[in-house]
């Protein structure tokens, strides 16, 4: 995936140091084989455990029972933990997302509809805009700092505030990484604005190796689409 991670931040802010990752093409397939730990949009995931991997039932979508396509792996080990000394997040999206029903459905998108007209809207999508006008070409912003906090294009799809417990360990949920929508390009997925991951603060045991993570704005029991291995 990325051919290399850049900043996004200045010498002179105060804030947590954000990654960026850009897709490239690989030279070499077997670099994207799991004992090298790769970073990838698209193909296959790379698990770092072949043995224990998720369930045919875990990689479909909860709602309409298809299977879940593969978006993006990114080797992210945060963590002085022996149980996360290698780790790996995986996301993998519903095909059919866009197009699933929900409670309200269209309610929201007309309220949405409604938002775009008002200058705050305007305002706070010119910010999103801007800000990735720095690095047209990210695919991916990578941080897993404290005080880290995704790029959000409008008010819509956010994630809940507070953020919902680690359904492990209980402790706290913090921003680790976003998709963006550069990766549509490659990926031809559903359009989104932004894809953001929240994971455990704490890097917490998991078992088995792979784990879904809870949707923010489910009950921490459901499944979602973001793995870490």
């Amino acid at each position: 995936m990325p051919s290399g991670y850049y900043s996004d931040s200045s010498d002179d802010e105060e804030e947590p140091t954000v990654m960026l990752g850009f897709a490239a093409d690989v030279s070499e397939p077997s670099l994207l084989a799991r004992n090298h730990f790769p970073s990838k949009l698209g193909g296959a995931p790379a698990w770092l455990d072949p043995v224990n991997l998720p369930t045919e039932r875990q990689l479909r979508c909860g709602a309409s029972g298809e299977p879940l396509r593969f978006v993006a792996q990114v080797y992210a080990a945060a963590s002085d933990e022996p149980h996360a000394f290698h780790r790996s997040i995986l996301l993998f999206l519903s095909p059919h997302g866009p197009s699933l029903s929900r409670p309200g459905a269209e309610e929201q998108e007309e309220a949405v509809e409604d938002l775009r007209s008002q200058d705050p809207r305007l305002t706070e999508f010119g910010a999103f805009t801007a800000r990735l006008a720095r690095a047209p070409a990210q695919a991916v912003r990578y941080c897993f700092e404290e005080g880290a906090a995704p790029l959000w294009a409008g008010k819509a799809g956010r994630a809940p505030d507070p953020v919902p417990a680690c359904p492990l360990c209980g402790g706290p949920r913090r921003f680790e990484m976003q998709l963006m929508p550069q990766a549509l390009h490659y990926l031809g997925a559903p359009d989104f604005a932004t894809v953001a991951i929240y994971t455990c603060a704490a890097s917490c045991a998991i078992w088995p190796l792979s784990r879904r993570q809870a949707q923010p704005a489910e009950a921490a029991s459901k499944p979602r689409s973001g793995m870490r291995d």
